[in-house]
């Protein structure tokens, strides 16, 4: 296995499946945890407001996920890498 887009990008796949699959309960303790569940506006574009608006748009992504996951798995089962 070859360091290639394609690898990249079922790396990446395999990060938002986990972001994903987190239970609401506890993405929001870990938030707290680490101190993200303020969004202040006026830090402009900070790691933690990056961090905290990513995993509160995480929720929405579900459906397109799980249609990203069926399109390379028929593709893995096709090429058969």
């Amino acid at each position: 296995m070859g360091l290639s887009l394609y690898n990249l990008f079922k790396a990446g796949l395999l990060a938002m499946n986990a972001i994903v699959v987190l239970n609401r309960e506890r993405a929001d303790c870990f938030v707290v945890q680490k101190g993200y569940h303020r969004v202040d506006p006026s830090d402009g574009a900070s790691v933690r407001n990056q961090v905290a608006s990513f995993l509160q748009a995480a929720a929405y992504l579900k459906v397109p996920i799980i249609g990203i996951n069926c399109l390379v798995m028929v593709l893995e089962l096709l090429v058969g890498g």
